[in-house]
């Protein structure tokens, strides 16, 4: 458990340090005001559309550290596409990887900045026909899927300030994956994923 403490400063002659006041245990205290600039990290989209439902326990989407850098994923949606025979719900998990799958479709990712390198350089990939190791769970989300339109519900995680995002480390073994635990006929989904790389965690 961290300790309560405080810094004391002396104020010069030279600029002023916005703060607030306030008592703490009978000690006064300053809150210092500060504005974030704009974000430097390079960030990534991972756009994926149309990937079928059909199969149970289908790995929709991976994708795998670059080699390099820790990738950070922030947010993610999934959103029905096409319209189901039937209506179902989609139970979707969020899984570490310890190995790439092979035989799916490769996706690019690229970067918001064109700045930035282009496309990631890590590997992804939808509905590889042989999947990678699947590793501890993360996350779960059941996304409503229908037989009618309009489509509205979809499912979407974004990290909370307080907590750090899903970290994939450098090594392109590793990696995270949307597996699909019961398949749903006729229906498609899109999934994009947002993400930051960081040379240090």
């Amino acid at each position: 458990m961290p300790t309560l403490s405080s810094l004391g400063y002396t104020d010069g002659a030279g600029k002023n340090i916005k703060t607030f006041s306030r008592s703490e245990g009978g000690t006064t205290r300053e809150e210092q005001v500060f504005q974030l600039g704009e974000p430097s990290l390079p960030t990534y989209t991972c756009a994926v559309q149309n990937v079928a439902t059909t199969t149970s326990a289908s790995h929709l989407l991976y994708i795998q550290g670059d080699g390099t850098l820790y990738t950070r994923i922030n947010w993610f949606e999934i959103q029905q596409q096409t319209l189901a025979g039937a209506a179902a719900t989609a139970e979707i998990r969020v899984l570490r990887t310890t190995t790439a799958g092979t035989g799916g479709t490769a996706i690019s990712c690229y970067p918001m900045d064109g700045g930035d390198t282009s496309p990631y350089a890590g590997a992804a990939m939808t509905l590889p026909s042989s999947k990678g190791t699947e590793g501890v769970l993360l996350y779960q989300v059941r996304v409503p899927i229908l037989a009618a339109a309009p489509i509205l519900i979809g499912g979407r995680w974004e990290r909370q300030t307080y907590e750090k995002p899903i970290i994939i480390a450098p090594a392109t073994t590793n990696g995270i994956v949307f597996k699909l635990i019961t398949g749903i006929a006729t229906s498609t989904v899109n999934i994009t994923v947002g993400f930051t790389v960081s040379v240090a965690l």
